[in-house]
Parts: C-alpha cells; structure tokens; sequence
C-alpha cells in the first residue's frame, strides 16, 4: 500500500485503530471520527454532533456504527479519509 491515508481493508482499518489509532474521515460531505478512547473502549461519532457518538467493547463493532444507510465499515475503503494515526 503506498500511504496516502487512504484503508484498503476493513482489516487495516480494525487494526489501526486496535492500536489506539485514530481517524477521521469525509462521507457525502460529513466528517466523522473513530478510534480508542480507553482500555477496550472505542468510539465512533458523526464530528461536531454528540449525539451521534457510540461506545463499543471491540475495535470490530466500530465497524458496525451507522453512516446515513450503511455503515462504516461498509464505506471505510470508500470513504476520503482526512486524518489517522499508523500506517
């Protein structure tokens, strides 16, 4: 993978983030943010909007948190991502 930000994988995503990565990403022209924010802990929320925030027990059900129809690991790989921690 040549780093431009960018996940190839919902796998390489799930690891980032699995080791305390964070990211930001632009869907539809809405930012969100996923990451850890404590021992198995993770988050996912729509940016600016607390009432979007979700806390999850495992980095893989972040994959699960909703984004307009889908989710965000159904647009993970799709989606321009504008800020993570690791390679």
């Amino acid at each position: 993978m040549t780093y431009e930000k960018s996940f190839d994988t919902i796998d390489e995503f799930v690891d980032n983030i699995s080791r305390g990565g964070e990211v930001e990403l632009e869907y539809n022209g809405k930012l969100y943010f996923a990451g850890m924010i404590g021992e198995n802990k993770w988050t996912a929320c729509e940016q600016h909007n607390d009432e979007s925030s979700k806390e999850y027990v495992s980095a893989e059900e972040v994959c699960s948190y909703p984004i307009e129809d889908k989710t965000i690991g159904e647009v993970i790989t799709k989606a321009k991502i504008t800020f993570r921690c690791f390679e």
